[in-house]
């Protein structure tokens, strides 16, 4: 017997379905995997894509997520930049031990356009996504959890506003990979982590 597809089941035409999304990220190779993945498919309509400390610093993490839009092609997709420091303003652990002094394994990627980038910031624009796609907002969290903490704390609402959160972070039932029991991304700020 042949197997329904899943658009079947739901009784939706993936051609006519677009879904909303913020991917908050802290471009490292882990990341940049992600992004070329996320902006391949038809169907997500991806709003912004905002930047947050983690592998690298905070201004690397933006030129590449600025670099990864040139090389897929993708330059319509507005970047906006975050925070630099943890939800109680410490000073971040990066990783470039793993990903490089680049993030993106030292592939030394030419220098990007900067017209994507946006001045509003992040955490804002976050919450006016939220705002403007009540209810069918996801966000996507590659990194750590601070822009949306802090989004959260400034207005709490969008709690209710953002549909799903979906974020690359958690050890249940297996290993972290900063510690034995710990995911780099919530390990990386465990007080935002705590707020979302």
């Amino acid at each position: 017997m042949r197997q329904p597809k899943a658009n079947q089941l739901l009784g939706v035409k993936m051609k006519d379905y677009s879904k909303p999304v913020i991917i908050d990220c802290d471009p490292g190779v882990d990341d940049a995997a992600a992004l070329f993945l996320a902006l391949s498919h038809k169907n997500l309509d991806i709003q912004a894509i905002t930047t947050i400390f983690g592998n690298v610093g905070l201004q690397q993490t933006t030129t590449n997520a600025l670099k990864i839009l040139e090389v897929a092609r993708k330059t319509g997709v507005p970047v906006f930049k975050g925070v630099e420091k943890t939800f109680d303003y410490r000073d971040p652990i990066d990783s470039k031990n793993v990903h490089g002094n680049d993030g993106l394994g030292n592939n030394f990627f030419p220098e990007p356009p900067s017209d994507q980038l946006m001045t509003q910031h992040a955490v804002l624009a976050t919450i006016d996504l939220a705002k403007k796609f009540k209810g069918e907002l996801t966000y996507v969290a590659l990194g750590r959890l601070t822009n949306l903490a802090l989004a959260i704390s400034l207005e709490p609402s969008i709690v209710n506003s953002i549909k799903e959160v979906v974020i690359m972070g958690g050890a249940i039932n297996v290993p972290g990979n900063i510690s034995p029991t710990a995911s780099a991304n919530l390990f990386g700020d465990v007080h935002g982590a705590s707020v979302v």
